[in-house]
């Protein structure tokens, strides 16, 4: 027979890349682009006390396409296949990191080795890491709801392998992170954003003012020998 520990529930809240059309002003002919993805809901549930140990929601973007007057239309088995296996796979991600929390489980000065590899966590990553407290308990049933989490530092995915990932500490709330270090103590908690280059500010970018035409001396009319200004 077969049992499981947790099963994962999911709601579907939106599935779609759907056609967009807009037609040109100066003309009858249209421009086709399509963009999409899909949203999902998810719980996991703990099968032998029925407890929802997760609650959270997946969004994946389907890559979209730049509008045009040709566009070929899009195969619409393979992008629900593509979208569908996207969402299972960031789902199945979500409930494996909640479940199964990535572990920081060694610090060397600014440089940390994580407890996870594999298709888990990818290369250039930006995470936040908590570093957690003592053990909250419902004081009416008992269970254990939480513990104390506060902000340690965000990190960068250096390198990953099949088992373990290797990363290097950007920025710490708590000073020497090395000092506070323990097993199981340190865990990712959410993933950050990219981070965007930066525009030149207005202060940073030297306007070069276009050179300023010399004047010209106005040419003083001559006047011939022997005559007079009266004459002119």
């Amino acid at each position: 027979n077969l049992a499981a520990d947790y099963l994962l529930l999911a709601r579907v809240d939106s599935f779609d890349y759907p056609k967009n059309v807009r037609k040109l002003r100066t003309s009858d002919k249209v421009l086709v682009s399509y963009s999409g993805g899909g949203e999902l809901t998810i719980n996991v549930v703990n099968a032998v006390t029925g407890q929802i140990e997760v609650s959270d929601s997946v969004f994946v973007s389907l890559p979209s396409t730049a509008p045009s007057r040709n566009a070929a239309p899009v195969n619409s088995s393979r992008v629900a296949s593509d979208l569908a296996d996207k969402l299972a796979a960031s789902a199945s991600a979500k409930a494996i990191v909640a479940l199964f929390p990535v572990t920081v489980v060694a610090v060397d000065n600014d440089s940390v080795v994580l407890s996870q590899g594999g298709e888990l966590l990818k290369k250039g990553q930006r995470y936040q890491v908590v570093l957690r407290g003592a053990e909250i308990k419902d004081p009416q049933t008992g269970r254990v709801i939480g513990r104390v989490e506060k902000e340690c530092c965000a990190i960068k995915i250096d390198r990953v392998t099949s088992e373990m990932s290797y990363g290097t500490i950007l920025s710490s709330e708590i000073g020497d992170v090395a000092a506070v270090f323990q097993p199981g103590a340190l865990e990712l908690s959410q993933l950050l954003p990219k981070v965007s280059a930066k525009p030149a500010s207005a202060s940073s970018r030297k306007a070069i003012a276009p050179p300023v035409p010399a004047r010209k001396k106005p040419i003083a009319p001559v006047i011939p020998d022997g005559d007079s200004d009266e004459d002119w």
